[in-house]
């Protein structure tokens, strides 16, 4: 957790932000992690990043009208796991994707009304484990699986 904003007022900000000592050696221990652990979120308007006014109505709107529909480590993604480009990764506070690529990824997601946004991050290959509730594994399980080479697979529950 970066003690920090998750969007800065403007990518100026945000460069502030990132440059302070307590910033640069938080991102620093993270660069150096054998495992990382991150949570979900949704990109709509009863998000947790909306509801707690991290980002404005306006916000998620342009998110989702560029088509984002989840947030991971701070990135925008779209319903086939790519990072979208949009204004907001200039303002966002978090490591690069680049950073988190070469070391596991464990997801942490609970609630159906995540189901879109999990399946979609699943589809990036970048998650390696997965931390869930059973009724939203078990949709998720009924989804179909990613067709990309290289993304993340699911497997059936253990019974």
């Amino acid at each position: 957790m970066l003690p920090v904003p998750f969007v800065a007022d403007s990518a100026a900000d945000r460069d502030v932000l990132m440059s302070q000592r307590v910033v640069a050696e938080t991102l620093r221990v993270a660069r150096g992690a054998d495992l990382n652990i991150a949570s979900l979120g949704e990109l709509g308007p009863q998000s947790l990043v909306r509801l707690q006014d991290m980002l404005s109505a306006q916000d998620i709107r342009s998110v989702q009208a560029a088509g984002g529909i989840a947030d991971m480590l701070g990135h925008l993604f779209d319903r086939k796991g790519g990072v979208i480009e949009h204004e907001l990764n200039q303002r966002t506070a978090a490591l690069d994707i680049a950073d988190v690529r070469h070391v596991p990824l464990v997801l942490l997601c609970a609630g159906l009304e995540k189901l879109a946004a999990a399946d979609a991050v699943l589809r990036s290959g970048l998650v390696n484990g997965l931390v869930i509730d059973g009724d939203t594994a078990l949709r998720l399980q009924a989804l179909e699986p990613p067709a990309q080479a290289g993304s993340a697979t699911r497997r059936a529950p253990r019974r």
